[in-house]
């Protein structure tokens, strides 16, 4: 009886010290809030290729030994993080081009008619500008000439504010002056066959062709030529080219991959791409300048009509 009392006297002692140590449950608290996700992007590595061509294989040996820490450190700048930049160089654009649209490939460097051909698996960043002697042979001007057939073509067009307003019947049997050869007269092929129905100069009537000499504006209704060389007195400039030829090559991101191709990331690459530090470095791929395309995006029409139009005369042959 006495050691029946006694077990039940240590468990009546268990029980009181157990709760003595119990505590009250901790009210619960709202969940914390989810930290914000750093700002920018990371990339463990980034794969950058240019096409090889027939460049000098040095100076490529060199752009791939300085470019990576170069470019990460613009990247850097604009708010981008990479780990690692792989550089490689495709044995032609369309290899280049293929391996961009499979995504093995981020970043490529290729010539802008190759860009133009797979807009559909590229973005376009950023596009080479050619030094100022040679841009200046990539220029065109439209202008009227100051005769009465040259005016009224002028008024039609509004000083050249509303082209769309010319027709076919406008221009055919006007008396038109420009080179025979070259980029102005590719130009205004090219423009002819976009916006008349497919006529080019061939269907025009009255042509003359320049072996040298300057215009007059007295004498023709029409003018096609280069700025630099274009005759004083002419009525009115009706349309300016400075595009086409002008690109010979283009910077772009792999369009199946969602974070290069993000407007963040395009953005930082064509920052970073005019970043004085890779400027300098370019010339060993043989480019002096890039533009960004947010910036100067609106002079592509003009690279885009000449593409199309190379295009429809080739399948046309």
């Amino acid at each position: 009886m006495k050691r029946m009392l006694s077990i039940f006297l240590a468990l009546a002692l268990l029980a009181v010290l157990s709760g003595c140590g119990k505590q009250e449950p901790t009210p619960s608290k709202p969940d914390e809030p989810t930290p914000p996700p750093e700002e920018g992007i990371t990339l463990a590595e980034l794969n950058v290729e240019f096409v090889a061509g027939e460049r000098d294989t040095d100076a490529l040996l060199q752009l791939k030994k300085e470019l990576p820490p170069l470019l990460i450190g613009a990247l850097a700048d604009e708010g981008v993080t990479v780990g690692r930049v792989n550089v490689t160089f495709g044995a032609s654009d369309e290899a280049t081009a293929d391996a961009l649209a499979r995504g093995s490939v981020q970043v490529g460097f290729l010539p802008m008619e190759t860009y133009l051909a797979h807009e559909d698996t590229l973005r376009l960043t950023s596009f080479a500008l050619l030094p100022e002697p040679e841009w200046l042979n990539y220029g065109a001007s439209w202008c009227a000439g100051q005769t009465e057939r040259g005016e009224a073509i002028c008024q039609k067009a509004e000083n050249g504010h509303a082209m769309e307003a010319l027709t076919w019947d406008d221009i055919k049997d006007a008396s038109w002056f420009m080179p025979r050869d070259g980029f102005p007269r590719e130009w205004i092929d090219a423009y002819l066959y976009t916006n008349f129905d497919g006529h080019t100069v061939g269907d025009l009537q009255h042509v003359a062709f320049s072996d040298g000499q300057e215009p007059s504006a007295a004498d023709y209704d029409l003018f096609v030529t280069y700025p630099s060389t274009a005759a004083e007195g002419l009525a009115v400039e009706l349309l300016y080219l400075a595009g086409g030829q002008i690109y010979p090559e283009a910077a772009v991101v792999s369009a199946s991959d969602a974070i290069v191709s993000s407007d963040d990331f395009a953005e930082a690459l064509a920052a970073a791409l005019e970043n004085e530090s890779i400027q300098a470095l370019m010339p060993l791929y043989g480019v002096e300048t890039y533009a960004s395309v947010f910036l100067y995006g609106d002079r592509l029409g003009d690279a885009r009509m000449l593409y199309a139009y190379r295009q429809a005369m080739s399948e046309s042959q």
